[in-house]
C-alpha cells in the first residue's frame, strides 16, 4: 500500500492502516530532522510531528497532486523551524542571563533598575488587547502553538503574524512607558 492508500485507510478508521502509516512517516521525515538535530531530538520531533499528522489527518485530503508525503514534509519543515526558532530565543536568553552574572547584581540600584524594568513589561501587557495579550502570554509560558492556533480558531501562520504584531506593540508600549516614566521622575534639588 502506498502513503496515500494507508492515509485513506487510516481515515476510514483502520487501526492496523495507522500502525504501518506510522514508521513510514517516520522514515520520511527522519532526515530532515537528522541534519539539525541529534538523534535523541530527532526522535522526539518526530512524536510531535506524528502527533500533529494524527490531529490534522481527519480533515486531510487526498488529492492527485497533492502527495501525502509532501503535506508530512511540510508539518516537519515547520517544527524543524520552531525547534530552531525556540534554541534562538533560548540562546539569546542564557546570553542575556551570562551578561547579567557578569555584572554585579548586588547594588540596589541594579535591582531597583530590573524590577522597574520588569514592571514596565507588565505594565505593557496589560495595555495589549486581548488577543495581543493572549499570544504574548501564551509565549510567555511556553505554551504550544498548534493548540493555540486551535484554541483561538485560527491557522498556525496567523499566531505567528498575531504574534509579531503583538510583540511590536509590546515594545511600543514599554517605549511610551519608559519615556512617560523619564519625564515624570523629577530630578533632585541641587543643594
Amino acid at each position: 500500500m502506498d502513503l496515500d492508500d494507508l492515509v485513506l485507510a487510516v481515515q476510514a478508521g483502520d487501526t492496523r492502516a495507522w500502525k504501518q502509516l506510522v514508521p513510514r512517516i517516520a522514515n520520511l521525515i527522519r532526515p530532515q530532522f537528522r541534519r539539525h538535530f541529534g538523534e535523541a531530538d530527532t526522535n522526539d520531533l518526530i512524536q510531535a510531528t506524528l502527533l500533529v499528522v494524527f490531529r490534522k489527518l481527519p480533515k486531510f485530503q487526498v488529492e492527485a497532486g497533492r502527495p501525502v508525503t509532501n503535506w508530512v514534509r511540510t508539518i516537519a519543515r515547520i517544527q524543524v523551524q520552531d525547534e530552531l526558532r525556540k534554541r534562538g530565543r533560548r540562546h539569546r536568553l542564557e546570553d542575556e542571563v551570562a551578561e547579567a552574572r557578569q555584572t554585579p547584581s548586588t547594588g540596589l540600584s541594579s535591582r531597583i533598575d530590573r524590577n522597574e524594568r520588569l514592571d514596565l513589561i507588565n505594565a505593557g501587557i496589560d495595555e495589549l488587547d486581548s488577543r495581543s495579550r493572549r499570544v504574548v502570554e501564551n509565549d510567555l509560558d511556553e505554551g504550544d502553538l498548534d493548540e493555540f492556533a486551535d484554541s483561538e480558531g485560527i491557522k498556525r501562520g496567523s499566531v505567528r503574524a498575531r504574534r509579531s504584531r503583538a510583540l511590536g506593540k509590546l515594545r511600543r508600549v514599554v517605549g511610551k512607558l519608559r519615556k512617560h516614566d523619564r519625564d515624570r521622575t523629577p530630578t533632585p534639588p541641587k543643594t
